[in-house]
């Protein structure tokens, strides 16, 4: 979930959140044992946005994570960070909605608590399609 501010006519800042739960069960056939493997994050961060007069956008922002993943009850807890850039399109189906794709680069680094002073990188595109809502904040000047 992006929440930003036109701070100019056609450049956005503002904060953005992303939760992302994952909750598999493994089950080994040999020892008839099932287990369950958690891996919750959520990313924290500022994002930045210049809208073109066509409805084409480029965006970038950066992130940090708070990451849990582990077996049953037996957890690890570290931070994680995130960039990204990309360019996207607004189709609006109503004044204040829009149909929003967007193709962007995202770059993880990703410190492994498990096992220690190993590093994580993973990156690559990402496509996605979303709602944007626009709501109309300017008050009446003459009142």
């Amino acid at each position: 979930m992006n929440l930003g501010y036109f701070i100019l006519n056609q450049f956005v800042i503002g904060f953005n959140t992303d939760i992302q739960i994952t909750h598999n069960k493994i089950s080994f056939t040999l020892i008839s044992e099932e287990l369950k493997l958690t891996n919750d994050r959520i990313f924290i961060g500022p994002f930045f946005r210049y809208y073109t007069k066509f409805g084409m956008f480029f965006e970038g922002g950066t992130a940090i994570a708070f990451n849990e993943h582990g077996w049953e009850n037996d957890g690890n807890k570290w931070k994680e960070y995130c960039f990204d850039t990309g360019i996207g399109y607004n189709i609006f189906i109503s004044k204040l909605v829009a149909l929003e794709p967007q193709l962007k680069y995202k770059f993880y680094n990703i410190s492994d608590k498990v096992i220690e002073d190993n590093k994580e990188i993973i990156n690559g595109l990402h496509l996605s399609v979303g709602l944007q809502f626009y709501f109309n904040l300017k008050r009446d000047q003459n009142k």
